[in-house]
């Protein structure tokens, strides 16, 4: 099993990391031809604890808590749970901290590249795509041609992303320089569906 948190377990109450193990995971599944739009999110708690929360996204879904037993127990369950989702089809989704990396953002802008001169392979492709990488509270009912489907609405999403660009952080992980930024700063219009 290679993951990006790869785990040697010994059991569930023992864990040996060889890498730094993230205690929170947030994943979103887009399929806007099936009017999918949902996510999941989990987190172990150092009591033991993992607390998971789903939904459609743009709304606050259902929470459940459960104990088990120890951080390390919490954190393995954590991880199967999320390569089964990911198996499903589930993506890591860019909203989950307060910092995006800056490549990110960037795919994010060649996908609206991409729809407002007509240049991507399969349409709700590229827009479930979009929508994984920004997450887009679209209600219940999902029309993918008509999400982003009109000029202006992609120039707006577009000088948005940009502006975020222009707001660089720094932040440091693993002693390396990573340009970060937070998607929270973007206002209201950006989640703007017309």
């Amino acid at each position: 099993m290679t993951n990006s948190w790869e785990l040697l377990f010994y059991t569930h109450k023992k864990i040996k990391m060889s890498k730094p193990v993230d205690n929170k995971v947030h994943l979103v599944f887009v399929d806007t031809l099936a009017n999918s739009n949902k996510f999941w999110k989990a987190k172990a708690n150092d009591n033991g604890d993992l607390e998971v929360t789903w939904g459609r996204v743009g709304y606050n879904g259902q929470t459940k808590t459960r104990n088990c037993g120890s951080y390390g127990a919490a954190l393995y369950e954590l991880h199967t749970i999320a390569t089964k989702k990911k198996q499903k089809g589930y993506k890591p989704s860019v909203l989950d901290t307060k910092s995006v990396e800056e490549k990110l953002v960037y795919r994010a802008l060649e996908l609206l590249e991409q729809l407002k001169t007509n240049t991507y392979y399969n349409y709700t492709e590229t827009i479930n795509e979009y929508l994984s990488l920004v997450p887009t509270p679209l209600g219940t009912k999902i029309d993918p041609f008509v999400i982003l489907s009109r000029l202006p609405e992609i120039n707006r999403h577009e000088q948005l992303l940009r502006e975020l660009l222009s707001k660089v952080e720094i932040a440091t992980a693993s002693q390396e320089t990573v340009k970060v930024f937070s998607l929270k700063g973007l206002s209201n219009l950006f989640w703007k569906v017309d």
